[in-house]
């Protein structure tokens, strides 16, 4: 009985040893490569040096100075005067292009850094005669004239209707300068528009004006520090490319390799040193660690900005462990697709098609990730989160969102039905990996691959 164990020992033994060898190989074809090194570890950390050295480039550069004449019909006589006072306001000022406006986002805060002209210096030309609109036309399409606007005389009465202002710019005009005479001609008409009405436009203005809000975060600890509600938008998409670009990356390194090993006849040899399942399991293990430095680098990079940001606050340790264990899950069901694929065709446009039906199941996050993220508890959201394999992904879209907790019993419901799919989809991709890898000839379909799950 003794001697029985000692051998039923030392042969496990020696399976774990063959896979772990397997393991090691895959991983070092893999990870200790040129090309891995530069994808993987060197251009995501040369992408953000690149970003600390260019984004301040980018606050600093400015658009080219707007200098010229602007051609106004007006025949209320009301909005061209505001438009001569407006661009006399900012006449050397290189103001942004929304200045007097407020700004809603970062996003547009820091459009109108980088959009910053060095210099307005913009002369009016005023008529009040309509039948100037041909002669004014054909200075602006000689470059003449930076932009020609026409009044419709009821844009300024109480009740506008459908008036309009027409803008003509030359085809050459920058996108950037369209947009300060589209600010300047608004304002103006709303500042003609108010006074026409015999209003103080001063008064009726800080009647509307939007009161300043002060959003303050508070931490567990009781610290606060400021909101950044667009920042916070990012967290959830942020979460689920980690997972999606570390464990796609992985798992097609595991259908190409086995593609090639299979077609170049290397898989053969590998048979015969060790069994089917052993390699299976090596090369997934293998890769798995290929996904683990991949999450260990766009981790660190992302958990450095998180913290230069002054946003670590929002990573609660849960939402790391919660990162973890949909990473686990999601690499092995990516994982077995793709082994159980590449075992079973020998040309890579052959794999394409097979896996092909997966990859646009697997886009639905990425499609569906504001819905999924502002609404954590919807429908669309929780249905999704208990359909493998979209279990992981859609998962932490909604663990990682600021809005509303998800309840305790969904999350582990889905790492219930999440990781009894994965052992089932590892059950079926070693059944069919065992049958494929010796396969030569015409892919298999579907259907097929399915019938080879079924085989004893």
């Amino acid at each position: 009985m003794g001697d029985a164990s000692r051998i039923a020992s030392a042969e496990k033994s020696g399976n774990t040893s063959k896979v772990l060898s397997v393991a090691w190989r895959e991983f070092k074809y893999t990870a200790l490569t040129k090309g891995f090194l530069f994808s993987a570890l060197i251009l995501p950390f040369g992408m953000f040096l690149l970003m600390l050295v260019v984004m301040p480039l980018l606050m600093s550069q400015e658009t080219p100075p707007l200098k010229g004449t602007i051609a106004i019909i007006d025949p209320t006589g009301l909005v061209a005067p505001e438009v001569t006072h407006d661009f006399g306001e900012l006449r050397g000022s290189g103001e942004p292009a929304t200045a007097g406006t407020s700004a809603s986002s970062s996003a547009k805060k820091l459009a109108d850094a980088i959009t910053r002209p060095q210099s307005i210096d913009i002369s009016v030309e005023a008529t009040r005669d309509p039948a100037d609109a041909d002669a004014l036309r054909e200075r602006v399409r000689r470059n003449e004239l930076l932009a020609l606007a026409v009044i419709d005389p009821k844009i300024v009465s109480r009740d506008p209707g459908d008036a309009t202002i027409q803008l003509l710019v030359p085809s050459g005009s920058s996108t950037i300068h369209t947009g300060i005479y589209l600010d300047v001609l608004k304002g103006a008409t709303l500042r003609a528009r108010v006074e026409a009405s015999g209003e103080d436009y001063a008064a009726v203005s800080k009647l509307f004006a939007s009161p300043r809000i002060d959003t303050q975060r508070v931490s567990e600890r009781g610290e606060t520090a400021k909101e950044q509600r667009d920042l916070r938008m990012i967290i959830p998409i942020g979460f689920m490319l980690i997972l999606w670009i570390c464990t796609f990356t992985s798992g097609q390194y595991l259908l190409t390799t086995t593609i090639e090993e299979k077609s170049n006849k290397v898989m053969e040899v590998l048979l015969s040193a060790v069994s089917p399942m052993q390699l299976l399991f090596g090369k997934i293990l293998g890769q798995a660690c290929v996904s683990l430095v991949m999450f260990a680098v766009y981790g660190g990079v992302g958990s450095f900005g998180i913290v230069m940001l002054k946003m670590l606050d929002l990573i609660p340790g849960s939402l790391v462990v919660y990162l973890i264990l949909y990473a686990v899950m999601a690499y092995f069901m990516v994982a077995t697709i793709m082994a159980a694929v590449g075992s079973a065709v020998s040309d890579l446009r052959e794999a394409q098609s097979l896996v092909a039906p997966v990859m646009v199941m697997l886009m639905v996050p990425l499609m569906l990730w504001l819905p999924i993220s502002q609404n954590p508890n919807g429908m669309l959201a929780t249905v999704t989160s208990f359909i493998p394999p979209l279990i992981p992904f859609v998962m932490i879209l909604r663990v990682s969102a600021s809005t509303e907790p998800v309840a305790v019993w969904q999350v582990i419901a889905s790492m219930v039905v999440g990781f009894g799919a994965t052992i089932g989809m590892v059950w079926v991709a070693a059944r069919i990996f065992r049958i494929g890898v010796l396969m030569q000839g015409k892919p298999p379909t579907p259907l097929e691959l399915l019938r080879w799950a079924t085989y004893k």
